[in-house]
């Protein structure tokens, strides 16, 4: 996906936030999560979702409970559902190489959205 010799790794990552976050329709955060505000935190935002990336160029990616704990602690203190968003670009084809990991009571909210929408077209 990316030429190995001229971008970093951290080019790399911020090119595939940059993709994301246009294929999805979230906001970046700037500094990615570094600033001392609650409403800055996380990688991104929507009025509904705060999301955190992980990614790697391995075919698996471990999640960490300090990761998840961080994640729905900071989109809780603003009311947002937490999203993680994980890239494995080693994946072999036609594997998808980008997944979402929620909780599931965020899941079940969906369901019900999409249960609704659908209820109304009938």
């Amino acid at each position: 996906m990316w030429n190995k010799e001229t971008l970093s790794p951290k080019k790399k990552s911020l090119k595939n936030e940059k993709r994301l976050s246009e294929e999805v329709g979230f906001r970046l955060t700037p500094g990615s999560g570094n600033r001392d505000w609650p409403g800055m935190k996380g990688d991104g935002s929507h009025p509904e979702f705060m999301f955190e990336l992980k990614e790697t160029q391995k075919p698996s990616i471990r999640v960490s409970e300090s990761v998840v704990a961080k994640l729905y602690r900071e989109a809780g203190a603003v009311g947002k559902d937490p999203v993680l968003v994980l890239s494995a670009y080693g994946l072999t084809d036609p594997l998808p190489k980008d997944w979402v990991v929620i909780p599931v009571e965020t899941f079940r909210k969906l369901l019900e959205c999409v249960e609704a929408q659908n209820g109304e077209e009938e």
